[in-house]
């Protein structure tokens, strides 16, 4: 349940295909204020506040945690190639902005089509799996040994 729930939140952010999805264009409203610090913090209050209710005691570990995954998902993102204009994401929106993206390239992008029919069928493709399995050695370490360290902490966390 846990892997199911940090899955969830890493992708957070990109529920903005689906506000594009509704015009036609899934990347319309991509990389915009759901890839900002400002959305990380609100989605740590509200999974903060939806633990308290539903467990009953005080959520400010989990919404820390939910936080702090989705902030993995805008640094994972600040050194990814960006093709489409602007480049990159307003990380301090609503205070500025101004969009951030690393001069450093540590991931490929990934190739989407920008209409609803052709969306899905064009993420299947050798660049966007050579992309995967790129990302998949570079960061399965790092996720391994994270959950060597933390995973009693986020365990203890999420016991009701």
């Amino acid at each position: 349940m846990m892997l199911f729930f940090i899955v969830l939140v890493a992708n957070l952010p990109d529920i903005d295909f689906l506000f594009g999805w509704s015009v036609g264009n899934p990347n319309r409203y991509h990389h915009l204020w759901t890839h900002s610090i400002v959305f990380a913090v609100l989605t740590g209050v509200v999974i903060s506040a939806i633990y308290t209710v539903i467990r009953n005691k005080n959520g400010l570990k989990m919404g820390g945690i939910a936080a702090g995954i989705v902030g993995s998902h805008l640094v994972l993102d600040f050194f990814s190639k960006d093709t489409r204009v602007p480049s990159g994401m307003p990380l301090f929106w609503p205070i500025s902005s101004k969009y951030f993206l690393s001069p450093v390239v540590l991931f490929q992008d990934v190739h989407k089509a920008s209409s609803n029919d052709a969306f899905f069928g064009s993420l299947v493709c050798w660049h966007n799996l050579w992309t995967l399995l790129i990302e998949l050695a570079i960061l399965m370490p790092l996720a391994i040994w994270m959950y060597v360290k933390y995973g009693k902490t986020l365990k203890t966390a999420a016991r009701p």
